[in-house]
């Protein structure tokens, strides 16, 4: 008499799987796992794209970032990885993401994550960090006023956009190379203005940076998140400092809608978790390929 694990074998030897319904199993699998996906993903679950760092001054600093979708945004910030304080974006559902930092001690070093939605950017796990400036020798140019809009490929006016501003020694005798970023958001009629006399030199923001008017440049990259930006690479947005102000700088955003084109200013670019979609598509393909393994080892028994 067979033993039972014998009748088993030849049981399933009496009825073999093809190739194609091992496939057809593994495919069956695969589209089951993608008619969950949307399910599995909270609509608050996004990447978090881009953190920059700007205006650092002896006493705060921006942090900046954009998401794929309307988000909130908010940094949790301290003296130590401990962190322990958070300052939360005004605005609770765009895009874009600006946080003001303020009341902050001078030369001191400061580290952050950032949080949107339920997505939470540590840079790897080791903070982002900044060291504030001191206060900065000389004096401010006044009535260097800079204005502007930011429109959309449709011409309407973008709220919230950030506009980032930076100067650029093209010569004029006075601070060598390059300022610190500034930045800017604009208003809900896509208005937006800065004074380029209390702009800071880089790195050190211990000095005011010295411009000449009608020589030097302003270079300038405007995000407005999902609906595009201007300026970050390849068509940089570079124009020569007016000879009078205020001076007006409107800019009409691209029509490519993502962020995620921008390389970083300051700062460091972490994306948020894989997409659940590509991830089904793995496991439906593996499952596959078990289940054909299976079926030449039922064979071979």
């Amino acid at each position: 008499m067979k033993s039972t694990n014998q009748r088993l074998r030849v049981a399933q030897r009496s009825t073999p799987r093809s190739p194609r319904s091992a496939w057809i199993a593994g495919l069956t699998v695969l589209c089951l796992l993608l008619s969950i996906a949307p399910l599995a993903a909270a609509p608050n679950l996004q990447s978090v794209n881009r953190v920059y760092i700007s205006d650092v001054w002896e006493n705060g600093f921006v942090v900046s970032w954009t998401t794929d979708v309307n988000s909130d945004g908010h940094v949790d910030w301290g003296t130590s990885t401990s962190l322990g304080n958070t300052t939360s974006d005004a605005e609770t559902a765009s895009t874009t993401h600006y946080v003001v930092l303020s009341d902050l001690t001078d030369d001191t070093l400061y580290y952050f994550q950032v949080r949107s939605g339920s997505t939470t950017d540590d840079n790897g796990g080791a903070f982002y960090t900044v060291t504030t400036g001191v206060s900065p020798s000389g004096i401010p140019e006044a009535g260097k006023v800079v204005y502007g809009h930011v429109y959309d490929a449709s011409a309407n006016p973008v709220a919230n956009a950030i506009v980032y501003l930076q100067l650029q020694d093209n010569g004029g005798g006075g601070s060598a190379g390059n300022s610190q970023w500034v930045s800017a958001r604009t208003d809900g009629d896509g208005a937006w203005l800065y004074s380029l006399g209390n702009i800071r030199v880089d790195a050190t923001y211990d000095a005011y940076y010295v411009s000449n008017d009608g020589t030097d440049n302003l270079r300038l990259v405007i995000q407005g998140g999902s609906l595009g930006c201007v300026g970050e690479s390849g068509n940089l947005r570079i124009e020569t400092l007016p000879s009078s102000y205020p001076a007006p700088f409107d800019t009409t955003l691209d029509n490519t809608p993502t962020a995620t084109r921008l390389t970083q200013l300051s700062g460091a670019n972490r994306t948020g978790p894989a997409s659940f979609g590509a991830l089904a598509v793995v496991l439906g393909v593996l499952l596959g390929l078990v289940c054909s393994g299976s079926r030449k080892q039922d064979h071979r028994a």
